[in-house]
């Protein structure tokens, strides 16, 4: 049988005394094969307890022989996992801290060398650097606010932002670029806006309130609005020919003159839809004239026509009055205006007929 030499020193128990040792061991002081067992029974070689996978190894009571398996400080090559509560004397540095924070204690400077918060009491910090939330160049997080976000400086957001609650601004309120951003969409409109009496600017023209009168405008007698097919300018409501303006009011009271739209004619003439006094120059006619009304069936029912000998001399040069198609005047198809002077008020049933006031 062969062995190995042993060079240097073993240390052994006390039973292997010199004063006696004869060359045999008398005693299981030394059991096990060191090479294929844990060697339980060898003493003064450090042991580890609580065996688990990735564990950091810590000393127990400053023993050099006892060591154990942290289970909760575990650290697989790339990854230090804790378990329980990390105190720290010095500062901790990171590429960045993961988590809510709610469990750091002791913050108390912001800025540099101190951590980004300064804690004003147990409920407010503030900062003076900058935080973005999701990377620098495209953030992909949300960041949350209970409470109330009060913010004394400029606010940027280059995404959308989501109010739950009420918005206060104690500063103006400015799109990043101009002309580009709306104020709402037709899927998601604002349902009130509340503005006091200042102006409200459509580019260089303004609305305001004057005196509880909504003003437009300035004062100009060009510019004007527009509501349905009518124009609002500063001397009248203006609309197309052929447009309908309903004024419904049981009593109207005017404050002032009124002022109708008169024609002159001299000649033979079809009488429009939007006349309404005919003045007829007869002083002028080297013949009698024929003045036609349009068909009933294309007026309102009421509309009037007043028609006037001005020049005196419808006793020289007679004129007549003749209807459309069927129409009639209180039962003839026309009627003659005769004497000097003479005059004429018509009203029709915007059917087939025209009645003498």
């Amino acid at each position: 049988m062969a062995y190995n030499a042993v060079s240097g020193t073993i240390i052994t128990s006390q039973d292997l005394n010199a004063g006696w040792f004869d060359g045999s061991l008398t005693a299981n002081t030394v059991s096990g094969n060191l090479s294929t067992s844990d060697g339980a029974s060898v003493i003064n070689i450090p042991r580890v307890s609580n065996a688990t996978n990735n564990a950091v190894i810590t000393n127990v009571g400053g023993d050099a022989n006892s060591l154990v398996c942290e289970s909760n400080l575990t650290f697989d090559g790339s990854l230090l996992t804790i378990t329980g509560d990390v105190t720290a004397s010095v500062g901790i540095s990171a590429s960045y801290f993961m988590g809510d924070g709610s469990g750091l204690t002791g913050i108390s400077a912001g800025g540099s060398g101190g951590g980004i918060f300064t804690e004003v009491n147990g409920t407010k910090a503030y900062t003076t650097s900058s935080i973005q939330v999701g990377s620098s160049d495209t953030p992909a997080y949300t960041l949350s606010v209970a409470g109330t976000a009060m913010v004394s400086g400029t606010y940027i957001v280059t995404g959308n932002i989501h109010c739950t609650g009420a918005l206060h601004l104690d500063g103006n309120f400015f799109p990043a670029t101009a002309n580009v951003h709306d104020l709402g969409s037709a899927a998601k409109p604002w349902r009130n806006l509340y503005v006091s009496s200042s102006t409200i600017y459509f580019g260089t023209d303004t609305l305001s309130v004057s005196n509880d009168n909504l003003k437009f405008g300035s004062g100009s007698t060009v510019k004007g609005f527009d509501v349905g097919f009518m124009n609002f300018k500063n001397n009248g409501i203006f609309m197309d020919q052929g447009r309908l303006f309903k004024l419904r009011a049981y009593q109207i009271q005017m404050f002032g003159g009124i002022g109708y739209v008169r024609k002159v004619v001299a000649d033979d003439y079809l009488i429009r839809d939007v006349d309404y006094l005919v003045g007829i120059q007869s002083d002028t006619l080297t013949s009698s004239i024929t003045l036609t009304l349009p068909d009933a069936a294309g007026l309102l029912n009421g509309q009037t026509f007043v028609i006037k000998d001005e020049g005196g001399s419808a006793n020289t040069y007679p004129v007549t009055i003749a209807c459309t198609g069927s129409d009639i005047i209180d039962g003839q198809t026309s009627i003659v205006l005769e004497s000097p002077y003479a005059a004429i008020q018509l009203y029709c049933n915007g059917l087939n007929k025209y009645f003498i006031c």
